[in-house]
This record gives C-alpha cells, sequence and structure tokens, in this order.
C-alpha cells in the first residue's frame, strides 16, 4: 500500500506548495485577473489529483469518451485562453492535468515505474519521440504531443496506485461507466433527436453508404473502434456473469452502437481479434469457423452489409471485385482513396533530405498539397519522427501486443477466462489493425483506454505471479 502522502513532512506536501507558488507567482506576474483565476482552479484541481490519485484515475476514466462532446450544450467546442497562443479545449485542460499530476508523482515513485513490465518499451518509445518533437518544435507539435504522451503517463499513474483486486475492480467498472453516454447519444443521433456533428468533407459525405453515427467523438471510425472495446467486455459478462437479463441489454446496445457506425476498420479488427482468440483456445480450423460464422451474420445486418461490400455509392467498388482484380483502381476506390494517398505521401517523403529521413518533420503536414491525412499511422509516424521514430513505436506497439497475446493464451490454454487479459489483446489488437487504416495516433480518447487496459493486465499478471511464487515459497517450506 503507498503511504507516500501522509505525514507533514513528506515531499508530496513540499513540492505541492512549490508547485502552488509558482502557478500563483506566475499568474500574479501575468496582470491577468482571469488568467490567475484559471491558474487557481487548475492549482487546486492538480492539488486534489496529487493527493488523491485514485479519484483522479477514476474519474479520468469515465469521462475520457465523451470530455469532446459539447454540442449538447449548443456550442461545437469550449475553448479556454481563446485567441491566444495557449488556447485549449476541455481535452487540452484534461492533458494538462494528466501531465502536471502525473510528473511530480511519477518522480517520487520511480522505483515502482521501473518495475512496470512494459516501462523499457515505452521508454525506448518515449524519448527519441519527445527529443524529436522538439528538435521540429511548434506550438501545433507541442498540443499533438501532450494529446499522445498524457496516455502514457496515466498508465504509469495506474501502474503506481492501482494496487490491489478492489482498486483494479473499480478502474475497470470506470472504464464500462464511461460507455453509457457515448451509447446513449448514438442511439439519440440515429433516432435523429440529436444531429450528427461530423469532421468529414462534404466531397465524402456524398461518397459515403448510409447515415454513420459518430456519439462524443469526432468521426463514425473513432467512435466504432472505442465501442469495439465493450463487445469483447459485453459477450464475457454475458456467458461468465449473472444478472444476464442485464448483460444482455448491455451487449445488445454495444453491438448495435458498432452496427451503426457503419465503420468497416472496426468491423475487421474485431473479427480479427475474435479470430485471434478462438485460435488461442481451439486451433486454426474452429478459429475460421468462428470468424466465417460472424462475418455471415455481420452480412446479413441491411446498412452494414452494404457498407462492407460497396462501401463509396459513387464508385461502386464491391469487396468481390477487389478480392478478384487486385489491381490498382479497385483497391483504391473499396478503400475510399486511402491508396492514393498513401502513394501522394510516400512520393513526398522520397524527398526528405537525410535528416528528415532520419529524425522526421514534426507535425506540420497541413502544407501538402491536395492531402491532409495519411490514413496510415506507421507512415504518418515516419513523416513525423523519422526512421527513428518509427522503429521505436513499432517495437512499443508489437512488444506490448505480443505480450499480452502469451498472457491471453496461457489464461485459455489454463482453462482461465481472465477478462483482464482477454479485453486488453482484443481491443489493443483491434487498434494495432486501426493503425493501418485511419488517423488515431493524436486520439486522446483512444489511447487513454488503451494504456489503461494495458495497465489492468499487468497488474493482473502481477497478481499471478506473487500467488505462484508464495505457492511455491509454501510447497518449499513444507
Amino acid at each position: 500500500m503507498a503511504q507516500a502522502y501522509t505525514g507533514i513532512n513528506n515531499p508530496y506536501q513540499k513540492s505541492l506548495i512549490a508547485f502552488l507558488l509558482a502557478l500563483i507567482t506566475g499568474a500574479i506576474l501575468s496582470y491577468n485577473l482571469t488568467l490567475f483565476i484559471a491558474f487557481i482552479i487548475a492549482a487546486s484541481i492538480v492539488s486534489v489529483s496529487l493527493f488523491k490519485p485514485k479519484i483522479l484515475i477514476y474519474v479520468l476514466l469515465a469521462t475520457s469518451s465523451f470530455l469532446g462532446y459539447t454540442t449538447i450544450l449548443g456550442q461545437t467546442r469550449i475553448n479556454f485562453f481563446e485567441g491566444t497562443d495557449f488556447q485549449m479545449n476541455l481535452e487540452g485542460l484534461r492533458n494538462l492535468l494528466i501531465i502536471s499530476a502525473s510528473i511530480p508523482l511519477i518522480i517520487f515513485n520511480l522505483g515502482k515505474v521501473r518495475d512496470a513490465k512494459f516501462f523499457s518499451p515505452i521508454l525506448i518509445y518515449v524519448v527519441p519521440f519527445t527529443i524529436l518533437t522538439f528538435i521540429n518544435f511548434s506550438m501545433d507539435n507541442l498540443r499533438i504531443y501532450t494529446n499522445i504522451i498524457s496516455p502514457i503517463l496515466f498508465y504509469f499513474l495506474m501502474i503506481i496506485f492501482i494496487e490491489n483486486e478492489k482498486n483494479v475492480d473499480t478502474a475497470f467498472k470506470a472504464i464500462i461507466f464511461s460507455s453509457f453516454i457515448p451509447m446513449i447519444i448514438a442511439i439519440l443521433q440515429y433516432l435523429n433527436i440529436i444531429p450528427v456533428i461530423q469532421t468529414y468533407a462534404e466531397f465524402w459525405r456524398q461518397e459515403i453508404i448510409g447515415k454513420r453515427i459518430n456519439a462524443t467523438f469526432d468521426n463514425a471510425n473513432t467512435f466504432g473502434l472505442y465501442i469495439v472495446m465493450f463487445s469483447f467486455i459485453s459477450v464475457f459478462k454475458l456467458l461468465k456473469e449473472r444478472h444476464r437479463i442485464k448483460n444482455a441489454i448491455y451487449f445488445a446496445g454495444v453491438h448495435f452502437s458498432i452496427l451503426i457506425t457503419l465503420s468497416r476498420n472496426a468491423v475487421f479488427g474485431m473479427l480479427l481479434a475474435y479470430a485471434l482468440i478462438a485460435h488461442a483456445k481451439w486451433g486454426l480450423i474452429r478459429s475460421v469457423f468462428v470468424v466465417l460464422l460472424l462475418f455471415a451474420v455481420l452480412l446479413s445486418i441491411p446498412g452494414l452489409n452494404e457498407r462492407l461490400l460497396v462501401p463509396s455509392q459513387k464508385t461502386g467498388a464491391s469487396l468481390v471485385e477487389m478480392i478478384k482484380n487486385l489491381d490498382y483502381e479497385t483497391l483504391d476506390k473499396y478503400s475510399m482513396g486511402r491508396i492514393f494517398i498513401w502513394e501522394k505521401w510516400i512520393r513526398e517523403i522520397s524527398k526528405n533530405s537525410l535528416k528528415e529521413h532520419l529524425l522526421g518533420n514534426g507535425f506540420s503536414y497541413q502544407f501538402v498539397k491536395d492531402v491532409t491525412y495519411f490514413h496510415n499511422e506507421f507512415l504518418k509516424m515516419y513523416w513525423v519522427a523519422g526512421a527513428v521514430g518509427l522503429i521505436a513505436f513499432i517495437y512499443m506497439i508489437f512488444y506490448i501486443l505480443f505480450r499480452l497475446y502469451l498472457w491471453m493464451r496461457m489464461s485459455l490454454k489454463g482453462e482461465r477466462w481472465n477478462i483482464y487479459y482477454l479485453c486488453a489483446f482484443a481491443y489493443i489488437l483491434t487498434v494495432t489493425f486501426m493503425l493501418n487504416f485511419d488517423n488515431i495516433l493524436e486520439k486522446h480518447q483512444i489511447w487513454i483506454y488503451y494504456f489503461a487496459l494495458l495497465a489492468l493486465a499487468e497488474k493482473t499478471k502481477r497478481k499471478e505471479t506473487e500467488q505462484k511464487t508464495e505457492f511455491s515459497h509454501r510447497l518449499t517450506q513444507t
């Protein structure tokens, strides 16, 4: 149990006093009353977070899925410090809160941080990425950097302060709670009670088949990826827990929400996850049967079957034609222009200097004519952070995925359906799959749950290891 923040002379209180004085002094010197009040409020929130980090963890897990959604209040965004270089929204304040609270807590608990099973691969990614971000410094780079780094710091907060099974269970319930508001908003959008506000350009709205629901997220693909996480949770709860009616209602709500996103990438990623779980449990033949059965069910659903088979009304390119022809034009049409975008970026990257190939260009990619998105985060990472950043990113992503697969497989082989291993592996695999086709690197709502589930799986593994060690010790004594 952590006793770090009890006692008058403990380092948390000293660092907190220094932190508050720095904020207040900075605000007074700015001669700006609004900024002064904002700094005092921020300092108060950080103070609570430093003394009650578990509350911070639970609140952020419960609310991160809808912090960016303010249209219900009649606005698309709530901005602070508007018109200045420091303009930010609620999501920006959340990132700042996580970073401000995490750094002192991590410093005073470096031992626990270093003992984290994923400390090394995360460090290998974070250190060069941080250096490269500041080499290619701009305020836009800094904002995006906070989006990317704050979920990683949040992982270490969970490693430090989620200490026992009760804490793990509470954190997991907070994650489940986070799904309720997005699901409710999604259903209200589907019923035309609340408008769907997307970030798609008008051209793509005309291309897309059907009405795509984005709930509290910026677009339907991001919401689809987020809500897929609860497919695995709801299936497990339905099969393994009591309260079947309640769990069946939750299962139905989750999968209805997935269907109305019409997100092919989320659905295909989900199928791949189920296939690998089935393979780990039953072997190749049964896993193929599971995937074919699930795919047949999806193809029987009106609306979704069109989206999966013929995603674009204009081009008419179908999945069958893509498999049959495998030519550039058909692939590009079925991918909704992704092949063209990748080709454009590869040509652009080929013009890089040796330094840019090694260290990247930063996040300033809006200047490239006719293309503003990558739809492939590995390609984006090469542009942003060069070969150095890309290699570190790939190492972290696949090291995490491989370790989780081993934990999940060992759990299934031992006839233990561990919900933390299964859900962490399935969601993280789906995220990894979508890194190839979508723009999610900067989506905090995706990555905070990625690292939260990773932390819960790690805590479970640590507990199992301790129990095995204790059992072996008892056997040795007897």
